[in-house]
């Protein structure tokens, strides 16, 4: 299975991380590695996240105040 990033969720990330580098150094990289981290749990259970609608589905980030929101069809491809 693969994944792929809205592209304003992307610019969201990008940006999300280089504000957590900025202030605290690793902390930018350790908010990228959960979000990866939560992305492989997603491919390998993609019914993991809580619904949102027929489509959609959830998925809160544990260390940081983000979740993901993905598409039940893509996640099945």
């Amino acid at each position: 299975m693969i994944y792929e990033f809205h592209p304003e969720a992307e610019h969201e990330f990008v940006e999300a991380a280089a504000y957590y580098e900025r202030n605290v150094t690793g902390l930018g990289e350790r908010f990228g590695s959960e979000v990866h981290h939560a992305i492989e749990r997603l491919l390998e259970y993609p019914e993991l996240g809580s619904p949102i609608d027929a489509d959609l589905r959830r998925l809160m980030l544990t260390r940081f105040p983000y979740f993901l929101i993905y598409s039940n069809n893509l996640a099945r491809n």
